[in-house]
């Protein structure tokens, strides 16, 4: 197992899952297309042959992922806070053998598997990979074993604008060169989800599942 991805899920519990979308669309909807969004996501992968794990929280939401993304390696997510959480599965997989690592959460349904890809061969060469998203933050990141910077997950101020600025500071402390993806970003606001529907309208092959419930709930709403 020279390399792999770890996906971050969320059991797909209404009321627990995108409570920003949730707020317009209402609990059940809002979890159904947080499902979705998983479905698809995992789909590319399994496409293009990309090992993969789901890092799934909480820890007694193990048989709703199991019902959800049936047959697939489940680990549960481990620490106090988000930052320990994907340092634990970091260190979890270069224990189990894995050469270079990229984590990336799970709103991301229309992700290219490509992009995923990018950031595996670029840990060949780099010692670690970021994913911008818009809001300041990061949707992927990766490390090679030989130069995993666990500082980068205690340091930033989860949940701000200055996540992925800070994160470039203390990978550079750390004497890591990076290798940016291209930006992307989680599907968390009903901005966010306006942007993927519009993707989605010109494109749904991207994100069928995505785009077939999109479809759905408009429907239900009319």
């Amino acid at each position: 197992m020279d390399e792999l991805a770890l996906i971050f899920v969320r059991a797909p519990v209404p009321g627990r899952v995108k409570t920003r979308l949730a707020a317009r669309l209402g609990d059940r909807a809002a979890a159904e297309l947080y499902a979705a969004f998983g479905r698809d996501l995992v789909s590319h992968l399994e496409q293009a042959g990309i090992p993969f794990v789901l890092c799934f929280t909480p820890p007694e939401g193990r048989r709703a992922v199991e019902a959800w993304l049936p047959g697939r390696t489940l680990w549960p997510q481990q620490g106090r806070d988000l930052g320990q959480r994907m340092e634990n599965a970091f260190s979890r997989s270069f224990a189990a053998g894995a050469k270079r690592v990229v984590l990336a959460g799970s709103d991301l349904p229309d992700l290219p598997s490509s992009i995923i890809r990018e950031g595996l061969d670029a840990l060949a060469a780099k010692k670690a990979v970021l994913g911008p998203a818009e809001d300041g933050g990061y949707y992927a990141v990766g490390f090679s074993r030989d130069m995993f910077v666990p500082a980068v997950f205690s340091g930033p101020r989860w949940g701000t604008d200055r996540v992925l600025s800070q994160t470039l500071g203390l990978l550079k402390n750390g004497g890591a060169s990076v290798h940016l993806l291209p930006p992307w970003n989680d599907v968390d606001t009903p901005g966010d989800l306006e942007a993927l529907a519009g993707r989605l309208a010109k494109n749904p092959k991207t994100a069928p599942e995505t785009a077939a419930c999109l479809a759905r709930l408009q429907q239900e709403a009319r």
